[in-house]
């Protein structure tokens, strides 16, 4: 195996953003193109993300898309993926496997330091994988990695105990962000504060509202970055969003508003890059809940939910295509032939009438979303779907970084959500194993418990043979829609919009010279990015 690439069929997107209602995907992108000349240095941008964050640090904080696109700032990953969707190294040098894919050696680059001069080496990378194992946050995500051995100042030993074939795609994401160990290893240490060895440092933050950046003049990517400063905007309602993009008040923002879309790429002021195979928006229910807990109310919410006239209310631009697996038709995992339910009102009443007859209670639960219009319009279309067939439904509004931590605790009932932004199915695996139900932090957030899941998710991550892995997952795939966990609505679409004098938006090099996927769970690399005068 190429020691500098993991083949396509191992790809993920560039984050394992591990908790958010806002996920975007790798997948099909469009770019508006690159300007001719040399790049310019100098300059400060303005982008604007959707949501705050509870902290940067890679193993306690719960990152978010928006959190991420702030952390590649000033944090970088072991691993990325290039735009062929390889896995390939960032931090790493190389990173290659035995025979049997259970042990594997990671080498670093030479001569990279953090922002604050202290070596990004074995050691450094030893103490953050550490504490990743060690968090109930995203311990979960790395079980069955053993804790890593120094080899020598710039190589690391892996093990694992089962056959892994897929890792390298999670160093790509969340757990394989690293910051400096003496940030990290104080008991004072400031989440909100990150030393890393991105091209920015922090230069000043105020919680919900913005983070400012500026040059980190001892990057280890010389010439890079281009730009003095970014400034990290809040602004969680996306029509004040595109808004401020249009009126020339924001350089850059992303949004999955189907209008936004058509907005951005119809304005010939503004560049855009678009993600059409993304992640999947759904109800997302509870299982260890009365009365979620019962299949027959599960099912009766399936079939007493039309799809067809919440899209025909939604769609006001064509865009939407209704899901029925966490894959998009672009996806090679997608399976073909799968259904989702059809909506058949009579046999939800049916359900329900069992289970009121055998409880002699009537079905009631809430349905949670976050405050952006898109979602509480399909929060305000489905209860009414549902309390026409007799269910009581209350209906709630959570901001993002409250919900978030409420799904962990698994306080909700029901809610309006959007997950599953992997390239790759065992970027998922985390949300569906058995054993991420259980404890205070719980990964599997829908709670729900299948053995058949659990044997076909190992089977996937054992292998690199591509029909034996796409058999795997169609079968983790139709005891999704067995368990119904997830109540599919659509498959979701990004736009990164940005203006005409941002140069190279997306087109950036891996340190090995392969390019970059251009936009990834709607975020895009920064490093690269200079102004036109």
């Amino acid at each position: 195996m190429n020691p500098h690439k993991v083949q396509r069929l191992l790809s993920v997107g560039v984050t394992l953003a591990l908790f958010t209602t806002a996920c975007g995907g790798g997948g099909e992108s469009e770019s508006s193109g690159a300007a001719s000349g040399p790049p310019q240095p100098g300059g400060e941008i303005t982008i604007a993300v959707d949501a705050e964050s509870d902290g940067f640090n890679p193993s306690t904080s719960q990152w978010s898309p928006a959190t991420t696109q702030m952390a590649l700032s000033m944090l970088e990953p072991l691993m990325t993926v290039d735009a062929e969707e390889n896995v390939g190294p960032f931090l790493a040098e190389s990173m290659t496997p035995n025979d049997d894919f259970t042990e594997w050696t990671l080498n670093l680059r030479p001569d990279v330091t953090f922002s604050s001069g202290n070596p990004v080496d074995a050691e450094a990378v030893k103490f953050n994988l550490d504490a990743v194992l060690a968090s109930p946050l995203t311990g979960p995500v790395m079980r069955g990695l053993a804790e890593p051995e120094i080899v020598d100042d710039l190589t690391l030993k892996l093990s694992t105990d089962r056959s892994w074939a897929t890792l390298p795609l999670f160093f790509a994401g969340q757990p394989g962000y690293i910051g400096d160990p003496e940030w990290l290893g104080d008991p004072d240490s400031d989440p909100q504060a990150p030393v890393g060895s991105g091209p920015f440092v922090l230069k000043e933050r105020t919680l919900d509202a913005q983070t400012v950046v500026v040059r980190n003049e001892n990057y280890w990517r010389d010439p890079y970055p281009y730009l003095d400063g970014i400034t990290f905007r809040i602004v969680p309602d996306t029509v004040q969003r595109v808004q401020a993009l249009e009126t020339g008040e924001v350089d850059l923002t992303a949004s999955q508003d189907d209008g936004d879309v058509v907005t951005i790429q119809e304005n010939p002021d503004l560049g855009s890059l678009a993600s059409f195979a993304s992640d999947e928006s759904m109800i997302m229910l509870n299982t260890s809940k009365p009365p979620l807990d019962d299949i027959r109310v599960r099912e009766a919410l399936a079939v007493g939910m039309d799809r067809e006239a919440w899209a025909t209310i939604t769609d006001e631009s064509g865009l939407i295509r209704l899901a029925d697996s966490p894959w998009p038709p672009e996806s090679r995992w997608h399976p073909d032939g799968l259904e989702f339910p059809d909506h058949d009102p009579e046999r939800a009443r049916e359900l329900l009438g069992e289970y009121e007859a055998e409880t002699g209670e009537t079905v009631s639960l809430t349905l949670g979303t976050t405050s952006t219009p898109e979602a509480k319009q399909t929060q305000e279309i489905i209860a009414e779907q549902w309390r026409d067939l007799g269910i009581d439904v209350e209906t709630t509004t959570t901001e993002q970084a409250t919900l978030i931590t409420d799904v962990i605790a698994g306080n909700f009932d029901a809610l309006v959500w959007r997950q599953f932004n992997s390239p790759d199915p065992d970027g998922e695996s985390h949300w569906w194993f058995s054993q991420n139900t259980e404890g205070p932090v719980a990964v599997n957030f829908a709670r729900n418990r299948d053995p058949v899941i659990d044997e076909a998710l190992y089977a996937g991550r054992a292998t690199d043979d591509l029909e034996t892995r796409k058999a795997a997952y169609r079968t983790v795939a139709e005891r999704l829609n067995a368990d119904l966990p997830y109540l599919w609505l659509r498959h979701t679409t990004w736009i990164v919009g940005y203006q005409e004098s941002l140069q190279d938006v997306g087109d950036w090099d891996l340190p090995d010279g392969d390019p970059g996927i251009p936009v990834a769970n709607n975020q895009v690399r920064l490093f690269q990015i200079w102004l036109a005068s």
